[in-house]
């Protein structure tokens, strides 16, 4: 796992904070899973203690789902990332958390998640 640049919806999203003299420092971590609910590749990075996960802003996913209406992975995968963050934080903390889940990965696509803290 290794920090990414910023993409640009994030560093538009920055740039109009800054128009209000709101900084924030904002690191993105993508994280390799091999289903929906693999947390494997987020507890070894909570594990070497590179990211505490109270300071976690938001998880955005891209499950193996086929990304249409009976795509289940999306849920599942907020399920499983709630249930597991919920552990190491609280349940009320977790929940704040913001969780943006798509589906749909054929093709050259991986699942993964960008994790923002």
């Amino acid at each position: 796992m290794r920090e990414r640049p910023l993409g640009p919806i994030i560093r538009s999203f920055l740039l109009a904070l800054a128009r209000f003299n709101l900084h924030m420092n904002v690191n993105l971590y993508k994280i390799p899973q091999s289903s929906p609910d693999d947390v494997s590749g987020l507890d070894a990075l909570l594990q070497s203690k590179a990211v505490n996960p109270a300071h976690i802003i938001a998880i955005l996913g891209k499950t193996e789902g086929n990304g249409c209406v009976n795509d289940f992975t999306r849920g599942f995968a907020t399920q499983t990332l709630k249930a597991y963050l919920g552990e190491k934080i609280g349940m009320s903390t977790a929940q704040q958390i913001v969780y943006i889940m798509s589906g749909g990965t054929e093709g050259v696509l991986s699942p993964h998640l960008p994790l923002l803290r």
